[in-house]
């Protein structure tokens, strides 16, 4: 019975609209927050400068810690050796 109730239109319609939210304003977020994290920095003499320029989603996996998203991004980096910088 259970089931059989699992398995109904009402029953799943429901279930869908729960588990449909849109991500895309949370996702932008994270992505801006990634964005700030790996921006330039002074780490003793070094100053890298990092960008995000492709960023591929995977599918969604639910996990037994919440959900995940596993993702692919690609980028271009340098290094810039700054001694003068790193003693003002």
């Amino acid at each position: 019975m259970l089931l059989a109730v699992a398995r109904s239109r009402v029953v799943r319609d429901q279930i869908g609209r729960v588990l449909s939210q849109d991500f895309s304003a949370r996702y932008a977020q994270s992505l801006a927050t990634a964005g700030a994290a790996l921006a330039e920095k002074q780490l003793g003499d070094f100053t890298p400068s990092v960008t995000i320029d492709a960023v591929k989603n995977s599918t969604l996996v639910v996990g037994g810690q919440g959900l995940y998203l596993p993702i692919h991004a690609s980028g271009t980096a340098s290094l810039r050796f700054n001694p003068a910088k790193a003693r003002s």
